[in-house]
């Protein structure tokens, strides 16, 4: 249970930040520095997919400062950020909140299952000269 990263493909260009019953904006916050310190090491355009299927809901705590923080800080070879299971009022305040981000604006976008997420990518990825994602191996993480 928590807030934890893994490849999600066996070529390594989607990372799955997995969000798992209680956790803490804290741990969410060490979580992305440590993802980001990975994207920053790589050459090529990393994914990320947040999974939110599986989270518990959130105490009080410094959601704004933490997810704005999050979109501000990406790095510049993240592709798609995919939100995966989150409900309408979730998907409409990160929606917003990537406005308020050019660097995210139109990056961002909200699947309800990690299997939707791989259209998208291969969308991007054709549209980017990258690519495609394998998603027959990547769908049997989650």
């Amino acid at each position: 249970m928590g807030v934890s990263l893994y490849w999600n493909d066996p070529a390594q260009t989607a990372i799955c930040l997995s969000l798992v019953g209680g956790w803490t904006w804290e741990e969410f916050d060490n979580t992305i520095t440590n993802l980001y310190v990975t994207l920053r090491q790589l050459s090529y355009p990393v994914h990320i997919l947040v999974d939110l299927r599986y989270t518990a809901p959130q105490t009080r705590g410094p959601a704004w400062k933490s997810l704005s923080r999050a979109l501000r800080m990406l790095p510049d070879n993240a592709g798609l950020v995919i939100l995966c299971g989150s409900g309408y009022f979730t998907t409409a305040f990160f929606i917003q909140l990537a406005g308020m981000f050019p660097k995210v604006s139109g990056r961002l976008k909200q699947v309800t299952a990690i299997g939707d997420a791989y259209p998208l990518i291969d969308a991007w990825a054709a549209a980017h000269a990258q690519p495609p994602i394998d998603a027959e191996v990547s769908s049997t993480h989650h």
